[in-house]
């Protein structure tokens, strides 16, 4: 039970600094961040902020160019991505480095079940 009460106030912790950056973003970045999570695009900290508001407008205009642009962002970090969530979950590397394996050769439909 204490196992359980310690990562569920974990979660808690990441959810609520989550929130709070998204709070401080300026509403044309969270509009645009909700767009591209409509299309299946959850950016991370390390994508380029700048480009939010330009890949949000563009959902509506161009989805495969939007698309294209995270793609690309992603493939270029995969590997830091895959290293940065070994870092913050170590007892998952198995899990994660399977299912970036998967991602790897192109199984997006076990992929991306591993990654929920």
């Amino acid at each position: 039970m204490a196992t359980l009460l310690r990562i569920l106030r974990s979660l808690e912790k990441k959810e609520s600094r989550i929130l709070r950056w998204l709070e401080k973003q300026p509403l044309r970045d969270r509009e645009s961040l909700t767009k591209l999570a409509c299309r299946g695009w959850f950016l991370g900290p390390r994508f380029p902020v700048g480009t939010i508001p330009q890949l949000g407008s563009a959902v509506e205009i161009t989805p495969s160019d939007v698309d294209e642009v995270v793609a690309r962002h992603v493939r270029q970090h995969l590997n830091d991505i895959e290293a940065a969530l070994i870092g913050f979950y170590p007892r998952r590397t198995y899990l994660f480095e399977e299912a970036f394996w998967a991602h790897r050769e192109g199984r997006y439909s076990l992929s991306i079940q591993s990654f929920l």
